[in-house]
């Protein structure tokens, strides 16, 4: 679909830039979308694009996020290329959701992800990861046939305090992120308060350079007398 201008109005419909097509059916390539600047520092902007339902061998639902980068600029490469993510974790949906931001001033975005089913102790409870913008610049970008014959870098590979996990199960901890200056905001929809399930809960941690601050900062809790109101 395409929006309507209204009568007398000029339609500009243009051509495609660029495209990315998931690989197997069912991975629900598309489900977030982030801008992530020019990561790579050659002209040309790059983006993040999640699949949270993809599979891998025997780690089915495990999710996943592609950075795909900027060609075609003068000091940019001819063809698209491609770096892969995972959490290499069975049903950590990972990629349902997606956020960028510059929390530590460096001029390189960070990219948060999302995976609202991630286990703890074999637990539910969703998680959050923080990728700082140094561990996104220094990735090798491959060619697409490349890269989604390789095994995808792990997103926990700048340590355990680049991630932040939920308190319960089923909190869905992770639905959806947003970030400024040096702080983030998980949403968890299905999260409890005084033992009512469903209210929600938004979650501000703040972010530092060696990792997100484990203790929020400030806690938005839905309205207890609605039970599954799921801010």
């Amino acid at each position: 679909g395409r929006a309507y201008a209204g009568n007398g109005e000029i339609h500009a419909i243009c051509d495609t830039y660029d495209e990315y097509n998931g690989t197997a059916r069912s991975n629900h390539l598309g489900r977030s979308v982030i801008g992530l600047g020019d990561l790579n520092l050659d002209g040309c902007d790059d983006y993040a694009v999640g699949s949270q339902n993809e599979d891998v061998p025997g780690r089915s639902n495990q999710g996943g996020v592609r950075i795909v980068y900027g060609y075609g600029g003068p000091r940019c490469p001819p063809a698209q290329r491609i770096s892969r993510l995972a959490t290499n974790e069975v049903n950590s949906l990972a990629g349902w959701s997606l956020a960028a931001n510059d929390f530590d001033g460096d001029g390189i975005k960070e990219l948060v992800v999302g995976a609202r089913a991630r286990r703890t102790n074999n637990v539910s409870v969703g998680g959050v990861w923080v990728v700082p913008g140094t561990f996104l610049a220094n990735l090798t970008p491959r060619s697409a046939a490349v890269a989604e014959e390789a095994e995808p870098i792990s997103l926990n590979g700048s340590g355990a305090q680049w991630l932040v996990d939920g308190d319960y199960g089923g909190s869905n901890f992770g639905w959806s992120v947003a970030a400024a200056g040096q702080y983030l905001a998980v949403g968890a929809l299905s999260d409890e308060e005084d033992g009512i399930a469903g209210v929600g809960k938004v979650r501000v941690y703040r972010v530092a350079g060696d990792g997100i601050v484990q203790e929020p900062v400030a806690i938005v809790v839905g309205e207890t007398w609605r039970p599954g109101g799921r801010l």
